[in-house]
């Protein structure tokens, strides 16, 4: 009934001056996932979705420098590749790092060729593993990260299947401290400087100079240097994001609280580059506050076990967290003229909420269109930056202008939104009327008709 109304004001309005119609989308339920791209839950190292078929569109994997380095100066990154080519085929992204230190997992996560340069390198024992504690500041360990991080950036900075990268290349996990390692070292080995700390940062920035990159942070209290270097990151360079773990837990809030009480270039950084992270275990009803308040945008799917093991519960709360996560977008209302006259300029005005926890942190372009059929006639794109749209809501007032090329007559009027780079399918929004056509979605949403004289 309600589009039945809707064709009938249009036609009544073709025979008046000035008529407007105003279209009014109905949301998607708060349940309803909306999966885009750099929000909600990303395949973690390897992890199926959980629940099975949630609609994942992004993915992440963590290497040993040894696996893409195996001789010096040979590089072997088909495995990232390989994994950039599942995201593309999902309509999503990838994201990656590199670890030159993986302790109680392997013991040599270095190429072989680089452990006898380092001449204080050493080895411990951990959970029953014999691992190798690289020399961070040594000059042929600092050098050949260097070719590494350059190497990556040479293949992938502008490629566009490639989402964003950690900053890699120092402590356990390349987490960026080593706070269960037995320092002072036998061979004299410190833990890094705050200049090769900073020099590490640099050199990952330069090599992915159009990536989102994102800085890991682990403590303000373990490593100096190492809360140090986070702190360089986000004030030199304002588009790199944060990377912190275990979402859920107790020390997530009390760690983030204080970097947010203490750091004003933490407590907003939110609004430019994404906060990323994974939960340490199953505590899924502690993760709703900290996404709200940290403005989490992507949670991992790993460390948590199997999902199906949970109660009903649980897995709802699961699912809510990953909703909630990141930006969602409700066109509310748009309101348009029934009847234009090509060569004058006339107005559109829209409603909008971010329902969300963040921005957009890609760009993306709100374009009303003209359409014959499936035909293209006309374009106009709005004032509306989703990367600058926050949580809350917006009304939008643009002016456009129908050339006198377009032919006179009766059009159908949508709203889409589009990636400038053409890699992502349309945006898509929290509210119902998505069109659906061609290889996978049209994207678009009818806005009714419009008249062109």
């Amino acid at each position: 009934m309600r589009r039945r109304l809707l064709w009938v004001l249009v036609g009544a309005c073709l025979f008046l001056t000035n008529c407007v119609v105003v279209v009014a989308p109905s949301p998607l339920s708060n349940s309803a996932e909306v999966a885009n791209p750099h929000r909600g839950s990303y395949r973690w190292n390897g992890f199926a979705p959980q629940p099975a078929g949630w609609p994942i569109l992004d993915s992440y994997m963590r290497y040993s420098w040894r696996d893409l380095e195996p001789t010096r100066g040979n590089y072997n990154f088909s495995a990232i590749d390989a994994e950039l080519a599942a995201a593309k085929a999902r309509g999503g992204k990838f994201g990656f790092r590199i670890e030159a230190a993986r302790t109680g997992v392997v013991g040599t996560a270095v190429p072989g060729y680089l452990v006898p340069l380092m001449q204080k390198a050493w080895y411990f024992d951990l959970n029953g593993t014999h691992n190798l504690a690289p020399d961070w500041n040594d000059p042929d360990y600092l050098g050949r990260l260097q070719a590494l991080i350059n190497a990556l950036g040479n293949r992938y900075d502008h490629d566009p299947r490639v989402g964003w990268v950690d900053i890699s290349g120092y402590g356990d996990y390349s987490e960026w401290h080593v706070s269960r390692w037995p320092y002072p070292s036998p061979t004299g080995a410190g833990k890094i400087t705050s200049a090769n700390a900073n020099r590490i940062v640099d050199m990952n920035v330069a090599a992915f100079p159009h990536k989102i990159l994102l800085m890991q942070h682990q403590t303000v209290v373990s490593d100096s240097n190492d809360h140090e270097a986070f702190l360089y990151a986000l004030r030199k360079y304002p588009k790199v994001g944060i990377r912190n773990d275990c979402l859920g837990s107790s020390w997530f809030t009390t760690e983030m609280r204080y970097l947010y009480s203490h750091y004003p270039v933490v407590a907003v950084r939110w609004k430019q580059a994404p906060l990323m992270t994974e939960p340490c275990d199953g505590n899924f009803a502690a993760m709703a506050p900290q996404i709200a308040e940290f403005h989490v945008a992507n949670i991992g799917n790993g460390n948590i076990g199997n999902l199906s093991t949970y109660s009903a519960a649980a897995r709802r709360q699961w699912e809510a967290d990953n909703i909630r996560s990141g930006y969602r977008f409700v066109l509310r209302s748009v309101s348009l003229p029934a009847l234009v006259t090509r060569g004058r300029s006339y107005g559109v005005s829209s409603s909008w909420s971010n329902t969300g926890v963040t921005p957009a942190y890609d760009p993306w372009n709100v374009k009303v269109q003209l359409r014959a059929g499936s035909r293209v006639v006309w374009t106009g794109t709005s004032s509306l930056v989703l990367t600058h749209f926050l949580p809350g809501n917006r009304t939008v007032h643009d002016t456009f202008t129908i050339p006198t090329s377009v032919p006179k007559g009766t059009y159908r009027a949508v709203l889409i939104v589009t990636d400038p780079s053409g890699y992502y399918a349309p945006l898509r929004l929290a509210v119902e009327g998505r069109a659906s056509g061609g290889h996978a979605s049209d994207g678009s949403y009818a806005l009714g008709t419009i008249h062109v004289e």
